[in-house]
């Protein structure tokens, strides 16, 4: 112990030593404070940053705080803590912890015993009674204020309401098949040894499921120190690397790691940030329930466009179908609900990459490992309209070698769609070929088609430039594109700039050549506009002072020119670059149903 009553401590995963003292720390160090001074510091979005200093262990990269509060003094303060979640709005809240629910949904039965560890309110746990089949429940939580509450969630199941979060005498022996642990390891001064009594208490098989802040999340990076992760509550701060040591040492066998979705109401979340930068203000514009999810996957779609493919094509006998589905390193259930459709339906095929290669080259990769006489191409976000496909092979079977759907309306953002237009007139007015407007590649290939683009094998194509290069007749199918009604687009700013400026180095030289002669007339300019000062000059040497203006404005504008058309430049060589690296599309983790 320090001479203030505060523990000292080794990291509390490997042991190990911290590399250096306080990589963070607030502006006072809690550390140089008495107990009582830190008590109003203890709970809060709002109050003034006030923490104990944070170190980087060398052991196992733990971030975590060698200065903390003793277990008597954290017991004080947990009991008199007002519920966690008294700030955070409602449904913001209920979105995000479904999707922790949804997540324990998909790894498994949700039969048994549950242990709970911190439920706070209970929106988790009424996502288990409302859906699971569990037969008992233990919840652990320390704050009286919201025992009623928690009560009445489970009222009338076998239920046990604990005002503990350090021990599990309570639970027999190999009595629950899941636990949960929602943003409480990190709290934990010995998450390992909280970790191995737990395991304890479950059955050979079950599932834990643990929801905790990661250093290197988006708002962490943001915010840094300034946002909840760092404050009092926090004696450790996870990454990938230090939680699966921290499971290895506990005994647990790491299954799966991912990021969660979290939903803030936009209003909400930049008072937070605001207050966060020392902006105290009290109120800002209504944003109604506008609410910004931020998620990387389409789980939520993936039954459902299984359904309406199948529903599509059972009236068309005379073919076999293959649905190739390509999953590029998703970071939600998406690979766990299409192995149980491949299970059960042969039909079914999967391709799961080992990361993520973009929003280019994993959908051409699963194009072209396609062997069928036609492929029909559509995204899983239900923007494509699986019910056209009837229509695409009516005109294939009329002798079109490629059927496009195109969107000549779309239900989606009206400045954005109306921005695609332009690019696409523009791409068109400056190639050397007609390229298709209004086209997502959603449609048919033939498999003539598809041979020339393997043939080919660009490592980065624009497809839907690719396949107007090899001249082949389109037909053309209007739809109006309907809104996305789950998730977000995984598209931003990059990925679309990245799309565009691929169309246009891979189907124009008209940029750099546009470079080229504006460059050159510049430079005839620049020269003219010399000479032209020069001779002003030395004719009227004493009335025509040149200033230094002139040369600014010029310089500064010859240089902006300049960087633009290196720009240009760069973008044409990066577009070689990437060709001759002759880089493998993706590279595959596993395909399941495939001969």
């Amino acid at each position: 112990m320090e001479g203030n009553g505060f523990l000292s401590r080794a990291c509390p995963v490997c042991g190990g030593k911290p590399t250096a003292q306080a990589t963070i720390h607030s502006e006072v160090m809690a550390e140089s404070l008495g107990f009582d001074a830190l008590v109003p510091y203890w709970n809060g979005f709002f109050k003034d940053k006030l923490f104990f200093s944070y170190a980087r262990c060398g052991g196992c990269g733990l971030l975590y705080t060698p200065t903390f509060f003793n277990s008597l003094q954290l017991e004080r303060l947990y009991g008199q803590m007002p519920p966690n979640m008294a700030e955070v709005p409602l449904e913001a809240l209920r979105r995000t912890q479904r999707g922790y629910f949804d997540a324990l949904k998909s790894c498994s039965d949700l039969e048994g015993g549950l242990i709970e560890v911190g439920p706070d309110i209970g929106l988790f746990t009424e996502n288990c009674v409302r859906e699971g089949r569990f037969d008992e429940y233990w919840l652990f939580e320390p704050n009286r204020d919201v025992l009623p509450a928690l009560s009445k969630i489970v009222e009338g199941r076998k239920s046990h309401i604990i005002h503990d979060m350090f021990g599990f005498s309570h639970v027999p022996d190999h009595a629950a098949s899941a636990a949960v642990m929602i943003h409480v390891l990190d709290h934990l001064l010995d998450p390992v040894a909280t970790l191995r009594e737990l395991r304890l208490k479950l059955k050979p098989g079950a599932r834990l499921l643990l929801v905790t802040h990661d250093e290197s999340s988006f708002l962490r990076r943001l915010v840094g120190w300034r946002w909840p992760a760092f404050c009092l509550q926090h004696p450790q701060i996870y990454n990938p690397e230090s939680m699966r040591v921290l499971l290895e040492a506990a005994g647990f066998q790491v299954l799966h790691q991912r990021k969660t979705v979290n939903f803030f109401q936009v209003g909400f979340l930049l008072k937070h940030l605001l207050w966060a930068f020392g902006m105290k203000v009290q109120s800002v514009p209504g944003f109604g329930q506008l609410t910004l999810g931020l998620k990387l996957n389409e789980e939520d779609n993936v039954d459902e466009l299984y359904t309406r493919i199948k529903a599509t094509i059972v009236g068309l006998t005379k073919y076999e179908f293959e649905l190739i589905f390509i999953d590029n390193h998703s970071m939600d259930g998406t690979v766990a609900k299409l192995k149980k459709l491949a299970a059960s339906d042969p039909m079914v095929k999967l391709i799961v990459n080992t990361r993520n290669f973009g929003h280019i080259r994993s959908p051409y990769y699963g194009i072209i490992q396609s062997r069928g006489v036609a492929t029909i191409y559509l995204a899983s976000d239900l923007q494509d309209p699986p019910e056209l496909i009837p229509e695409f092979i009516r005109y294939w079977e009329e002798g079109y070698k490629l059927v496009m759907a195109v969107k000549p309306v779309s239900k989606g953002a009206a400045w954005i769609h109306a921005l695609r237009k332009s690019y696409y007139r523009l791409l068109d007015g400056i190639s050397n070929i007609s390229i298709l407007a209004d086209s997502t590649g959603f449609g048919l290939y033939d498999r003539e088609v598809l041979d020339h683009v393997r043939r080919i094998d660009d490592p980065y194509p624009f497809l839907r430039g690719l396949i107007c290069e090899l001249g082949y007749e389109i037909k053309t199918i209007p739809f109006a594109q309907p809104r996305r009604l789950r998730g977000i687009s995984k598209n931003n700013f990059y990925t679309l700039y990245d799309i565009a400026m691929l169309g246009i180095v891979s189907h124009s030289k008209v940029p750099i050549r546009i470079a080229a002669f504006a460059g050159f007339a510049l430079g005839m300019l620049s020269v003219l506009a010399a000479i032209v000062f020069l001779i002003l000059k030395l004719l009227f040497w004493d009335s025509f002072p040149i200033g230094i203006a002139p040369l600014v404005i010029g310089m500064f504008f010859m240089l902006g020119i300049l960087m633009l058309f290196i720009g240009i430049l760069g973008e044409y060589i990066g577009a070689i670059h990437t060709y001759v690296q002759k880089r493998p599309p993706v590279v595959e983790k596993e395909r399941i149903n495939f001969d």
